[in-house]
């Protein structure tokens, strides 16, 4: 379960990603909850109980992306909860991401922790562009075009606040200037089962 102030993740943003009760959205108290559960192949429990020093130390840092508008995490939620979905025919596809293809170590432990199938993330990424906010000469041309007062109020930040949350912010406004894009052809958790299964045969007539 990750909590945010609403300020930083609004629910609209959310609620697209949320896939019945292995991937939910809640807001209360001016907060929105992201609860995941993830669950053997097979539907049982975990049974290693994790104390924070294991997945969890290593998921830790998707709440900071996600607070930086970096909504990769609440996709690969989405994404886990694929299996458990009854009827994928009519659960549309979310907006896709930037970066797929490039997962922070955070994200990649969260896939680890949900057990996300690597076939169904490869035909997921099929529909995410670049993650250009890795991009140091696009982030640099966002933060030039900044209106001037918009950097005056940002400078006047860092002088009395230190660089605290600076950052994050920054990252959140050009995110936002550059929302997820959808996939070319509108997808439904069916196709995109239906492209994992098509993955997961030409792997394993790739290795016979």
């Amino acid at each position: 379960m990750v909590k945010l102030p609403a300020a930083l993740l609004s629910l609209e943003s959310a609620t697209p990603y949320a896939a019945g009760d292995s991937a939910s959205v809640h807001s209360r108290d001016g907060s929105i909850l992201l609860d995941w559960y993830s669950h053997d192949e097979d539907g049982t429990d975990e049974e290693d109980w994790d104390d924070g020093t294991g997945h969890l130390a290593a998921v830790i840092g998707i709440r900071g992306e996600l607070a930086a508008g970096d909504l990769r995490p609440l996709y690969l939620g989405w994404l886990a909860a694929l299996p458990d979905i009854s009827d994928p025919d009519t659960v549309p596809e979310p907006l896709v991401p930037m970066g797929l293809a490039a997962l922070t170590g955070p994200q990649q432990a969260l896939v680890d922790f949900l057990r996300v199938d690597p076939h169904l993330l490869r035909a997921a990424g099929a529909a995410s562009a670049s993650a250009a906010v890795q991009d140091d000469r696009e982030l640099a041309r966002w933060i030039a075009a900044l209106p001037a007062a918009d950097k005056d109020d940002l400078l006047l930040r860092l002088a009395r606040y230190g660089s605290t949350g600076l950052g994050s912010d920054l990252l959140r406004g050009y995110r936002r200037s550059r929302p997820p894009g959808a996939a070319a052809e509108p997808r439904t958790a069916a196709a995109l089962i239906e492209a994992a299964d098509s993955l997961r045969s030409a792997t394993a007539r790739g290795g016979r």
